[in-house]
């Protein structure tokens, strides 16, 4: 009630400041939850059997292998010159990314 037009124009101005800085907040939250996400995923550490018919012969290292025996990553192509994990895809939500860049 007693308030002047300065000392709302203030106010409003001191709030839409919180609410900008809370998106700001939230957008680095989500950055560090998908850094998280990314970190997670390279660091499980791959189950890895001898039974497992890509390691006869293929010249796949053995993470990579075991990386397509989690079915984590997608077989595009393999050139035996090439690190074998360069041709590996991995899909994550929708977005394709490689595995290890070689």
């Amino acid at each position: 009630m007693g308030q002047t037009k300065s000392q709302r124009e203030n106010k409003r101005e001191r709030e839409r400041e919180r609410e900008r800085e809370r998106e700001r907040e939230g957008g680095r939250e989500r950055e560090r939850e998908r850094e998280g996400e990314k970190k997670n995923f390279f660091n499980k550490e791959p189950v890895f059997q001898k039974s497992n018919g890509y390691n006869k012969g293929s010249g796949f290292t053995r993470e990579v292998a075991a990386y397509i025996q989690l079915g984590r990553g997608v077989f595009l192509e393999y050139r035996r010159r090439t690190y074998a994990a360069c041709c590996l895809v991995v899909l994550l939500g929708s977005r394709k990314r490689t595995l290890v860049e070689a």
